[in-house]
């Protein structure tokens, strides 16, 4: 009943649509006329954040399944084994992915050439890890919907920073901009 709830472009400029637990589709703007690609993951992905990432692999946080992602040449999905929680918001950059996970609370990182998953990160306080996205200076931002956000290097997590932020914050897409970096000439 959810459909599309998430959105990313891939290098070639194509979005991508992913439905609250359900169907993605790739809209070919490569292709004259445009049309619509349609994909069904298998039952167990219960998607509910969505981005696509540099190599143009589109990546499911699974809510209450894994995480996932799919490689468009192969028709392919594979699972990411390490990890159970419900994962929300989602972001890739160059080297990993990383999901906002709610169960046990705090960050996955995981290595999207690999498919495997580097660390789960805890943070303290960790209440409702919602959103998480990537910067144009390359780091990671985790929100937590109960008031505050943590800025994280990818190349030192442990020294992540808590940023009060007030109120509450339902907040999971690409909240910074920094998806562009995926469509974007290196």
């Amino acid at each position: 009943g959810y459909s599309p709830y998430g959105a990313a472009l891939d290098p070639q400029f194509r979005p991508w649509f992913g439905g609250l637990r359900g169907e993605f589709i790739r809209i070919n703007t490569d292709k004259n006329p445009i049309d619509v690609t349609r994909f069904t993951p298998p039952g167990n992905t219960q998607s509910y954040g969505f981005t696509v990432d540099p190599d143009g692999h589109p990546w499911f946080a699974g809510c209450f399944g894994p995480v996932s992602t799919y490689d468009p040449d192969a028709m392919s999905y594979t699972a990411i084994a390490g990890q159970d929680a419900c994962y929300r918001g989602i972001a890739a950059d160059e080297n990993y992915v990383w999901a906002a996970a709610n169960g046990l609370c705090g960050l996955a990182q995981i290595d999207r050439k690999t498919n495997t998953l580097v660390k789960f990160h805890n943070t303290n306080p960790c209440s409702t890890a919602i959103g998480v996205s990537i910067d144009a200076e390359k780091y990671v931002w985790l929100i937590d919907q109960e008031g505050w956000g943590w800025k994280i290097d990818p190349l030192n997590v442990p020294a992540m920073q808590n940023i009060p932020i007030a109120g509450s914050h339902y907040v999971y897409s690409d909240m910074t901009g920094g998806q562009l970096q995926s469509i974007l000439p290196q």
